[in-house]
């Protein structure tokens, strides 16, 4: 068969044309002003030319998009350095395009192992927690939106360090004024 040719019109909710664009190779794309926000419906019509008698005109079936507000993550612990076992603070907040605290429920992942969820008041949530292995624990947050806001998500770096002992020695351990003294740190 051959490729359609022709124009593909973009319509808005009922009927509004937003534009118009040729095909390509059978494909037409078109990149909107930005919408605002709301549910809208989109449709495209299809009009063949003249002279391609083999592809008539057609619509798509209609495309139902949800444009929505978009929210940000951050995520704060306390203290920032922890051993392993220790408890830990995660502060989780979340906030939309106008700079408000949003609420809902928002989701704490080390890795990809749920820590939990917890409720958001007024853009903030706390969890406590604690990690049982040395290393960099990636934890991420994640905000699963609503009806207005979209979905957000932000990664932090949580340092879990063994505890270090410090030995202090001098030598030597009863120095005479005037006498030299060594002194050696050993980190274990």
């Amino acid at each position: 068969g051959s490729i359609p040719a022709g124009t593909v019109y973009f319509l808005w909710d009922n009927g509004l044309s937003v534009g118009s664009v040729e095909l390509v190779n059978g494909s037409a794309v078109y990149q909107s002003q930005p919408q605002p926000l709301g549910r809208r419906v989109v449709r495209a019509h299809y009009a063949s030319q003249y002279w391609n008698v083999q592809h008539g005109g057609s619509a798509s079936a209609n495309l139902t998009v949800d444009i929505k507000a978009g929210a940000s993550v951050t995520i704060s612990t306390t203290p920032a350095t922890v051993s392993p076992n220790d408890l830990v603070t995660v502060t989780v907040g979340v906030t939309g395009d106008y700079g408000a605290g949003l609420n809902g429920v928002v989701e704490l992942l080390n890795g990809s192992v749920p820590l939990g969820t917890a409720v958001l008041a007024n853009g903030t949530a706390t969890f406590q927690t604690s990690f049982a292995t040395n290393g960099v624990h990636v934890l991420t947050a994640r905000y699963p939106g609503d009806s207005y806001y979209a979905p957000a998500s932000r990664t932090y770096n949580q340092y879990v360090m063994a505890p270090t002992t410090v030995t202090l020695t001098a030598t030597p351990s009863n120095p005479v004024y005037g006498q030299a003294v060594t002194l050696t740190a050993t980190s274990t």
